[in-house]
């Protein structure tokens, strides 16, 4: 899959993902980042890393290149949003992805208890069932892909995986959109005041549901959690809550639907791909899906904070 050749003006070097021409197509930028240091980017406030090498400095140097406090959290909100969210008994705990290690490997092993083979493989009959479902009720011979297949098919998913029960997908759903509200900084101050104060029925909602796993573990990423696995001890309680918060918006939802579109966006883009996997489904979906994730990641990066000069 190719890009159209063109050149990127040194003067203007910058990552604006919102606005042309980096909106409609960023791999010109991309191509170009490739070959430059580190540059300073005034839209992200950072420099930007992105030679492989470079990467690979930034990755295996968590001391001077560290997660801790480098992406929000919830409580990072006006003091009337924070008030709400205390009101209600929100714990107040840092994410996964904000952990160095030795820390991040002890959640992120539990973490992936959830997502194992076996695990995958026994929710395949859920995912067929579901996927049958959907396109068996498009209108006629056209569909909206997010609205119509990719969100309530995730849903299904991530909230089987998670263990939430299926009944309770779309009473999730209305959280997780809370969730998002309290980590958009452009949101208005009244509705993350508003997003706060229902987060308290979630905060006991899954509390309802870890202390049942506690009793009755089950095959899934809940009772992996509280228990423990992979040779890691239970995660405590205040952790279950914002990793499970995390799982069923970004970590999980977010990312799967992403990937499926803009899987599907490529493939209609690419006729040559397109007649290979009609050809041969079996042998270059999966190669397909691959290459989709690597050209169009859900993620394009995440932020780490420099503890000395570098």
């Amino acid at each position: 899959m190719t890009t159209t050749e063109s050149s990127v003006d040194d003067a203007a070097f910058d990552f604006n993902p919102m606005v042309s021409p980096h909106r409609e197509d960023p791999h010109l930028f991309y191509r170009a980042a490739r070959e430059r240091p580190p540059t300073l980017s005034p839209t992200l406030g950072a420099y930007m890393v992105t030679r492989y090498e470079d990467l690979l400095t930034v990755i295996d140097d968590p001391q001077t290149y560290s997660s801790k406090a480098a992406l929000p959290m919830i409580y990072d909100n006006p003091p009337e949003v924070v008030e709400e969210l205390r009101r209600g008994g929100v714990p107040e705990t840092t994410m996964v992805v904000n952990e160095d290690e030795p820390e991040h490997e002890r959640f992120r092993r539990v973490f992936d208890a959830g997502f194992t083979g076996a695990r995958v493989r026994a929710m395949l009959p859920t995912m067929r069932a579901r996927a049958d479902e959907l396109i068996d009720g498009f209108p006629g011979n056209q569909a909206d892909l997010v609205a119509g297949y990719a969100i309530p098919f995730v849903q299904t998913v991530i909230s089987a995986i998670i263990g939430f029960p299926a009944e309770d997908t779309e009473r999730v759903q209305g959280w997780t959109d809370d969730v998002n509200t309290l980590w958009n900084p452009l949101a208005p101050v009244a509705d993350r005041v508003a997003s706060a104060s229902r987060m308290a029925e979630y905060t006991q909602y899954l509390q309802v549901l870890m202390d049942d796993r506690r009793a009755h573990p089950r095959e899934d990423l809940l009772s992996d959690l509280v228990h423990g696995a992979n040779g890691f001890p239970g995660v405590p309680d205040e952790y279950v809550h914002n990793i499970v918060r995390g799982a069923a918006r970004v970590a999980g939802f977010d990312t799967t639907r992403d990937a499926i579109t803009a899987t599907v966006l490529l493939i209609l883009q690419n006729d040559d791909v397109r007649e290979r996997l009609l050809a041969d489904p079996v042998k270059t979906i999966p190669k397909a899906t691959e290459e989709a994730l690597r050209r169009d990641a859900p993620h394009r990066g995440l932020f780490r904070i420099t503890t000395r000069d570098t």
